[in-house]
């Protein structure tokens, strides 16, 4: 080993054992992201202000993530859902083209739908959560996608949903 190599192993040895794995860690991840084809480029939601309290509505936060991952040239892009929050979303649309080689959607944390049937109204597509047009998307995690479906049953067979973006399939 050159004198450079072996002083970044000394100071890694000094940095203690948990610091040094971290290192590691990212040396690895940095080494896997060439293999697949470049550096991977990562939008977390909440750098797109995404509040993460199940309250205020994330929709805006989660459109910006996603237009700055769908329009990374080259490589592949993440939008990154974080652990331990919850995000309220109206309809939206995640659509391409997209510039990147591919786009990882990585849902740790939880993504719920709104309860009140007003969030739908003026939706443009008969979806809560639409992906279109984006060649290699990778839908991935450990999160929970909850479209709070029970209310709007009871709704639907009432009939009580109209003026709302999607067509009731049971009329």
């Amino acid at each position: 080993m050159d004198r450079n190599t072996t002083e970044i192993f000394t100071e890694i040895c000094y940095l203690g054992l948990l610091q040094g794995l971290q290192i590691i860690s990212l040396i690895v991840c940095i080494a896997a992201s060439y293999l697949d084809g470049g550096l991977a480029a990562v939008f977390n939601v909440t750098g797109f202000g995404a509040i993460g309290d199940g309250i205020h509505d994330d929709t805006e936060a989660f459109s910006q993530a996603w237009e700055a991952a769908c329009s990374n040239g080259g490589g592949s892009s993440s939008v990154i859902v974080p652990a331990g929050r919850t995000f309220l979303l109206s309809p939206v649309n995640f659509e391409g083209p997209c510039y990147s080689s591919n786009v990882h959607f990585q849902v740790l944390g939880k993504i719920v739908a709104p309860n009140e049937t007003d969030a739908w109204k003026g939706c443009v597509s008969n979806s809560w959560l639409h992906f279109s047009d984006i060649p290699g998307l990778v839908l991935e995690g450990s999160g929970v996608i909850d479209g709070r479906g029970s209310p709007w049953w009871k709704n639907v067979s009432l009939g009580i949903l109209k003026n709302v973006c999607f067509t009731n399939p049971f009329h």
